[in-house]
């Protein structure tokens, strides 16, 4: 069999037996979503129109000073906060006990997702949504499926060591580990390519959408 050929057949046992692990944490990010969507309902009138002046007042100043942003320090800021996360779930899941705990991450970022889309779409209707479409989905498009598999990665990891331990399983526990720590080296650097769409992309995009 040929590189190509080890490799295909490699992904398709990699998918087949991770497809659990993608289902479960897929799940948890969508119950999040909706709880961020169904969390904007629970804001008071007086909540909703402080968020509103405040959202009104940044698209208006993002229109007169987008020359100003220092798109550099949005990167290292962006850069700094995901890879914190990719670092938290690589943590997690290396001390095994944690591992459970990448399911919050996942259904936290599910809840900022809905809760941002849910509250622009309810407070500016259409301007809102091309908000969204604009400003919020162009970075999680990349972010959103690379936690996913960080959280994939964690979650097997963990689950793999547990059963090497009872005995039910036998793996070189060095390798995987190495494999592991790779997979979210590479999530990573991934990562940062949605950090370099929200600090050099998204402000552009939303000062379109802010002088509609």
């Amino acid at each position: 069999m040929t590189f190509v050929g080890q490799f295909r057949e490699g992904l398709r046992g990699y998918f087949r037996s991770s497809l659990p692990y993608y289902f479960s944490v897929s799940m948890l990010f969508v119950i999040g979503v909706v709880f961020g969507a169904v969390a904007v309902n629970a804001l008071s009138a007086r909540q909703k129109v402080e968020l509103l002046d405040y959202l009104e007042v940044f698209l208006r100043g993002l229109t007169q000073k987008l020359s100003d942003i220092d798109s550099a320090v949005v990167l290292r800021q962006s850069v700094a906060s995901n890879l914190k996360t990719a670092g938290l779930v690589w943590l997690l899941g290396a001390t095994v006990i944690g591992s459970p705990l990448t399911v919050l991450i996942v259904f936290v970022r599910g809840f900022v997702v809905g809760f941002s889309v849910g509250f622009l779409v309810s407070e500016m209707g259409g301007k809102g949504l091309a908000l969204s479409l604009l400003a919020v989905f162009p970075q999680n498009l990349i972010a959103v499926p690379v936690i996913l598999a960080l959280g994939v990665s964690s979650l097997a990891f963990a689950v793999l060591v547990v059963r090497q331990r009872v005995g039910r399983f036998k793996v070189n526990l060095a390798e995987e580990f190495l494999a592991y720590t790779f997979t979210c080296l590479v999530l990573s650097a991934v990562l940062v390519g949605a950090s370099l769409v929200e600090a050099y992309v998204t402000p552009v995009l939303m000062g379109v959408v802010a002088g509609l």
